[in-house]
């Protein structure tokens, strides 16, 4: 618990974090009370994210100890599912209350009209909601740049909902279109002449799996968050598509 760094011995905040988790691991038992909070800090929010469940999940699968394990990252409590009445989420309570302010115009920002009180209970799920904006307040930053950095939270929030939503729907088109080409595929190849390809029925079983890997891998390059392994789908789909062309000239 807590954020410090190395800087003279080149070691940072994160380093550090990971190095005491890493200690963590390798020394507790099934009788060890852990405490870990935000790990994952200090590098991109996919590898904290990744780092921080995996951690997680390793001191629950292998160690079997009891874990206090503190987070923002919202899909660390997905973890619940893979160990049913063994985990829970909870979160600190709060209650909202709107200021009654007449001109709006005068408000800096969208939180000025907002009071929060913090509960100090814990609370069964996940927060609904993040107060940063009551956070930078507090520490005094010109309401200017809260100002702005509340339209770019809206913007970006904006942009995430529309990126899921063409995503899921992206999903269920190719989910149709998998299903469809693989009726048509099955009938393409019982219609087809052997004599496009020499090989026989050993052959057309071999064309039929490469179409499902084909849509396989195009299916998995349009789902997937990560634009890394989205290109390889799509590269691995694009080669097994020029593999096809070459067997039907």
């Amino acid at each position: 618990m807590g954020a410090s760094d190395s800087i003279q011995q080149g070691r940072s905040t994160f380093l550090e974090e990971l190095s005491e988790a890493s200690h963590i691991i390798h020394n507790c038992t099934a009788r060890s009370l852990v405490i870990i909070d935000e790990l994952g800090r200090g590098t991109s929010t996919h590898d904290g994210v990744a780092i921080a469940y995996a951690t997680l999940h390793y001191l629950l699968e292998q160690k079997r100890c009891m874990v206090l394990f503190v987070t923002h990252y919202p899909k660390i409590a997905d973890i619940r599912t893979e160990f049913p009445g063994s985990v829970g989420a909870y979160h600190v309570s709060y209650l909202t209350s709107h200021k009654d302010i007449k001109d709006m115009d005068m408000v800096d920002s969208i939180t000025d009209h907002e009071d929060v009180i913090y509960l100090y209970k814990l609370v069964t799920g996940v927060s609904e909601r993040s107060f940063g904006f009551k956070v930078a307040q507090l520490a005094q930053l010109p309401s200017s740049c809260i100002s702005r950095a509340t339209v770019m939270a809206s913007r970006l929030e904006v942009l995430e909902s529309c990126r899921t939503g063409n995503r899921l729907e992206n999903q269920r088109l190719l989910e149709k279109l998998l299903i469809d080409n693989e009726q048509k595929s099955q009938e393409n190849m019982l219609e087809t002449p052997v004599c496009f390809h020499q090989g026989g029925e050993g052959d057309l079983e071999d064309i039929y799996n490469a179409y499902k890997e084909f849509f396989l891998n195009l299916k998995a390059g349009i789902s997937d968050d990560d634009l890394a392994r989205s290109f390889q789908f799509l590269s691995h789909a694009r080669s097994i598509a020029k593999d096809l062309i070459s067997r039907f000239k």
